[in-house]
């Protein structure tokens, strides 16, 4: 299971650059200004984007092992439990993945000083 969650994690932030980079998305974010700062942050674009791959895929879901436990067999209430452990997957994934990549990005950026007076 945890290959398959760094799997997951691994995807989703491939999936969030390359949304980024894509054009559709800035011409979106021109049409309607809230979606500018959904896509500019790797946060919020990514509680959504891990929401719908935790959805897709439900191996990774941890929470629907209690949800399986004590839940009873409601068909209405799995399937809202369902929806809300997998968002609750994706925020928190999305957090540890925006987390790590600050630190990354930290480490190993390139900090240029530059003189300005004349």
């Amino acid at each position: 299971m945890l290959f398959a969650y760094i799997g997951y994690a691994l995807l989703g932030k491939l999936l969030i650059y390359l949304w980024q980079l894509f054009p559709l998305s800035s011409y979106l974010s021109s049409k309607w200004k809230p979606l500018q700062k959904l896509f500019g942050c790797d946060l919020c674009l990514g509680v959504w984007i891990f929401w719908f791959l935790a959805l897709v895929f439900e191996e990774i879901n941890p929470f629907l092992y209690i949800v399986d436990k004590y839940i009873p067999n409601n068909i209405g209430l799995a399937v809202f439990a369902f929806i809300f452990t997998a968002f609750l997957t994706g925020a928190i994934t999305s957090f540890i993945v925006h987390i790590f990549s600050l630190g990354w990005n930290t480490k190993f950026q390139t900090i240029v000083v530059q003189n300005y007076s004349e």
